[in-house]
């Protein structure tokens, strides 16, 4: 499972979490892309996907996360692969 997720120390970033075939987990959500600035009031969360890789070994992830206010728009798009 892969998201967009913030604290309040973090700007909003991309991360991942899942069961590995032996039944653990992670501790907590691992970061993908850190948010690089605080975000407004636009619209976030149209641009999420994953899908397995025909190897069904990997995945791949398309996640949103804050770029430099500056930028318009002030969100990017990463795209990340997640193997185990």
């Amino acid at each position: 499972m892969a998201f967009s997720g913030s604290r309040t120390t973090e700007h909003i970033g991309t991360f991942y979490t899942g069961r590995l075939a032996n039944g653990t987990t992670p501790v907590k959500p691992i970061l993908i892309q850190a948010g690089r600035d605080y975000f407004g009031d636009a619209r976030w969360g149209d641009y999420s996907y994953t899908s397995l890789d025909p190897d069904g070994l990997t995945f791949w992830t398309v996640q949103q996360y804050s770029e430099l206010y500056l930028d318009k728009p002030p969100w990017g798009t990463w795209i990340g692969k997640i193997k185990h």
